[in-house]
C-alpha cells in the first residue's frame, strides 16, 4: 500500500523487482516507446509499464514548464525515453484499469527503471486510487491533444543578445523545429531552444514552429525581454480548452522583478504542412 506520494530514491527491492518484470515484458515481445520529435513516435507501438505517483511541484520540473498546477496532470519520463527535450509539453494518452488519462510531459524521472512512468497524482487518481500506490499502464505519445491556449514563447531568463534560447508553450504535439529569424535553433533537454552564437539584437523577432505532425505556426513582434512570457492569439491548431481550474499559489517575487506577459502582433495563423526534414528526427 502506497499513501503518499512516493520518493525519488527507490527502494532495492522494488528495483529488482521491476527490473524482473521488464525482462519478462521483452521476453514476451513488448516493444516500448522511443521518444522522438519525428511523427512516427506519434503513430508507433505502445509502451506497457507500471506508474507510480509523485508531486511534481516537489520534485523539479526538467521542462521548464512553470508554474505547474498543484492539480495539473503531468508525467514524468525514464531517463531513457526523455531524450533531447523535443517532447517536453507534449502529451501521453495514458491507459489504466479504471480509464485514460492525458498528461503533459514535465520531467525526467532520475531513479525510474526503462519500464516505469511517473505521474502527478491528479493524473495517477484518474487511473487508480491513490492507496494502490503503483498501477500498470499502456501508453503513448497523444496526437493532435487539446491545447491548454494559444503559443506563447519565453526567452530564457540570463539570455544575452549573444547567447539565446527560448521555449515555446501550449504547442500540443512534440516540436520539431524552432527558428528564430530563420535561424534553426537547436533543443536542449531542459525545453529550450539555443540559437547559435552570436549578435541576435534586440528584436523583434519572428518565430517560426513546426511540431512532429507538419503544423507550423509564425510568431511576430516576439522582443527581446528575458524571463516574460510574450503571449500569442496563434493556435498551433485545432481549439483550445480553457482550464477551468486554479494553478498552485507559489511566492512571489518582488514586483520589480516579476516577468509581466505581453500580447504578440502576429503575422501568421498556424497551417498544416509535411513533417519536417529537421536533423533533430
Amino acid at each position: 500500500m502506497h499513501a503518499t506520494p512516493h520518493s525519488r530514491f527507490r527502494a532495492p527491492w522494488l528495483i529488482v523487482t521491476l527490473a524482473a518484470l521488464g525482462v519478462i515484458a521483452l521476453a514476451a515481445g513488448v516493444v516500448h516507446f522511443a521518444p522522438s520529435s519525428c511523427a512516427q513516435a506519434i503513430t508507433g507501438p505502445v509502451a506497457t509499464d507500471t506508474a507510480r505517483y509523485y508531486n511534481p511541484l516537489q520534485a523539479g520540473d526538467r521542462c521548464s514548464i512553470e508554474p505547474l498546477r498543484g492539480d495539473g496532470r503531468y508525467a514524468s519520463l525514464p531517463r531513457g525515453r526523455y531524450g533531447n527535450g523535443t517532447d517536453c509539453g507534449a502529451y501521453l494518452t495514458i491507459t489504466g484499469p479504471r480509464g485514460t488519462v492525458q498528461a503533459e510531459i514535465v520531467d525526467v524521472c532520475p531513479g525510474c527503471s526503462a519500464d516505469q512512468l511517473d505521474l502527478s497524482t491528479a493524473a495517477f487518481a484518474q487511473l487508480q486510487p491513490l492507496a494502490d500506490g503503483t498501477v500498470p499502464v499502456s501508453y503513448q505519445l497523444a496526437r493532435d491533444p487539446a491545447l491548454p491556449g494559444p503559443l506563447a514563447v519565453r526567452i530564457q531568463p540570463g539570455s544575452t543578445s549573444g547567447s539565446m534560447a527560448i521555449q515555446v508553450l501550449n504547442h500540443g504535439n512534440p516540436l520539431s523545429r524552432v527558428q528564430v529569424n530563420g535561424q534553426n535553433l537547436a533543443p536542449r533537454p531542459d525545453g529550450y531552444w539555443v540559437a547559435a552564437p552570436g549578435d541576435a539584437g534586440s528584436g523583434p523577432f519572428q518565430v517560426n514552429v513546426t511540431d512532429a505532425l507538419g503544423n507550423t505556426a509564425v510568431l511576430t513582434g516576439i522582443t527581446f525581454r528575458p524571463g516574460a512570457v510574450q503571449q500569442s492569439a496563434v493556435l498551433m491548431y485545432g481549439q483550445a480548452t480553457p482550464q477551468t481550474s486554479t494553478p498552485a499559489p507559489s511566492p512571489a517575487p518582488p514586483p520589480s522583478t516579476v516577468p509581466q506577459p505581453s500580447t504578440v502582433p502576429q503575422r501568421a495563423s498556424s497551417a498544416r504542412s509535411q513533417p519536417s526534414t529537421s536533423p533533430t528526427c
